[in-house]
């Protein structure tokens, strides 16, 4: 006669299902981290820059289906009438909500559009705007002097 209740023991099993736990806080502590880290919206991970010909642009390299997204341009040189000039195939994946400063007129360029702004130095320019499309964005930004800057954005759904 046996007192108690009778377990048996699968000491193999144990031991896997203990790795499985182990395995899935790993994973569950790295989305975390990642997602911290702005690997999935704004965080360090997802700041880019990109530089060219006294003007800069920052913006976030990750964002979100019909979620705000901001395009920040610095142009340090002095000139009469500064130019930002977009690619119309990154302008058709966005809506462009806002620019601050309004633009002083915007030209269509075969397949760019200009924006135009009232010359001052320093200047900062910020594109509002709103993903429509997800997936990886590639945008073109074409400098004065006929330079182009390339940006990738990768926008979840």
């Amino acid at each position: 006669m046996v007192d108690g209740v009778e377990i048996d023991d699968d000491v193999k099993f144990q031991r896997r299902v203990w790795t499985a736990q182990r395995v899935g806080w790993v994973i569950v502590g790295s989305v975390i981290a990642a997602s911290l880290a702005g690997l999935f919206g704004t965080g360090p991970v997802s700041r880019a820059s990109a530089e060219l010909a006294g003007l800069r642009l920052e913006y976030e390299r990750f964002g979100r289906l019909q979620q705000p997204t901001k395009l920040r341009f610095f142009i340090s040189g002095a000139q009469p009438e500064i130019q930002i000039a977009l690619g119309r195939d990154y302008l058709d994946s966005v809506r462009v909500e806002a620019i601050t400063p309004a633009p002083l007129r915007t030209e269509a360029d075969g397949r760019w559009l200009v924006y135009r702004f009232a010359g001052a130095a320093p200047m900062s320019v910020t594109f509002n705007l709103n993903p429509e499309d997800f997936g990886g964005l590639s945008g073109m930004l074409r400098t004065p002097s006929g330079e182009t800057i390339t940006f990738r954005q990768f926008i979840y759904p």
